[in-house]
């Protein structure tokens, strides 16, 4: 057989040649860098979970408070001169023993217990004389319902004190 350069083969030897050529045709086909790559597991990143909301960081806005002989309204907000939640509780109301705008209450959230409030709650006698402040904390029930208690409760009258969130009012969450 003639390649028609003047040279002259075999037939095994062409048969050989066409067999390795084939072989290493076939043997790249298969070779890993020919290869589709393998599907691999997607990569799954962790997301922190969501932490429960904190209610006794619910507190600002305008409040209902059962005071001795009648219901007053309490408005709570931030205590901007304090850095933090610093609650800062003043009346709304005008009665013959507190003045509208006086600050009955003091307090930030307590860092263990999600809904509870330390803080101290202005005390005084009739016509607001001897005001004192008294330790006292608020339990977050609901975002609408407050409990007032005294540690020393014979220090004075009144309580325990209920809150109740007046309708309408914003339900605004306190910042860190």
């Amino acid at each position: 057989m003639s390649l028609g350069l003047g040279m002259k083969l075999p037939r095994a030897s062409l048969v050989a040649a066409a067999l390795a050529i084939t072989l290493l045709a076939t043997g790249c086909e298969n070779a890993p860098w020919n290869q589709p790559p393998k599907p691999q597991a997607p990569i799954i990143v962790p997301v922190a979970p969501t932490p429960p909301p904190n209610p006794n960081k619910t507190l600002l806005g305008t409040w209902q408070a059962s005071y001795p002989g009648h219901p007053l309204r309490v408005v709570v907000s931030n205590d901007q001169l304090i850095l933090g939640t610093n609650y800062i509780a003043t009346l709304a109301d005008h009665t013959v023993d507190i003045p509208a705008g006086s600050t009955v209450f003091k307090g930030k959230p307590d860092r263990n217990v999600p809904n509870l409030v330390v803080g101290k709650q202005a005390c005084a006698d009739s016509g607001y004389t001897n005001v004192r402040w008294i330790d006292a904390t608020i339990t977050v029930v609901d975002v609408n319902t407050l409990q007032e208690q005294l540690v020393h409760p014979k220090e004075c009258k009144g309580y325990p004190r209920k809150w109740i969130r007046v309708v309408n009012a914003p339900v605004a969450a306190s910042p860190d």
